[in-house]
């Protein structure tokens, strides 16, 4: 797996688990970090088998496919100040956010684009993966920016409200 973010686990793990349970229960599965530069070498050398993930610029030998398609939210606490449904670029530049150093590449994109919009965050917090975000935005006036599905935003809709970011951040 790409080194950092932990979607692909959250979203694929639960279920691909349960049906090896039922069908294949000899199958053991050994998650790791790899750098997304290096997985096309070792899908190659046998070192792994499966990168689940945002995976781009894969060797053509490689075999792809797209499991999911996801759009990005801003997530912030039910009854947080921000009200809009649709907040704009400013309204996003106006939030006290937490920030996870991850080298996803899924996350790398939010951030170049976040960079491209010109949109200076004010980071309070600043984490080296996301597993503890949900629950300190739960209970604060943070905000953090997660994949709408295939995240650990998805655990968290009837605690927090989840808004739309501007287009220009596309879909991974």
């Amino acid at each position: 797996m790409p080194a950092g973010f932990v979607a692909p686990e959250f979203y694929f793990l639960p279920p691909l688990l349960t049906m090896l349970e039922q069908n294949a229960r000899g199958i053991r599965i050994e998650i790791a970090n790899f750098p997304v530069d290096w997985v096309s070498a070792a899908m190659h050398s046998g070192k792994i088998d499966l990168a689940l993930g945002y995976v781009p610029g894969l060797d053509p030998g490689c075999v792809s496919r797209t499991l999911l398609v996801d759009e990005h939210v801003c997530v912030v606490r039910a009854g947080h100040p921000l009200r809009k449904q649709k907040p704009t670029k400013e309204d996003l530049a106006g939030l006290r956010c937490v920030y996870a150093s991850t080298n996803a590449t899924g996350h790398r994109m939010v951030e170049q684009w976040l960079e491209e919009l010109n949109l200076r965050r004010d980071i309070v917090l600043r984490l080296p993966h996301f597993v503890v975000a949900p629950e300190i935005v739960q209970h604060t006036d943070l905000a953090v920016i997660f994949p709408r599905r295939g995240g650990p935003g998805h655990c968290m809709a009837p605690r927090c409200d989840l808004h739309p970011v501007p287009s220009a951040f596309g879909r991974h």
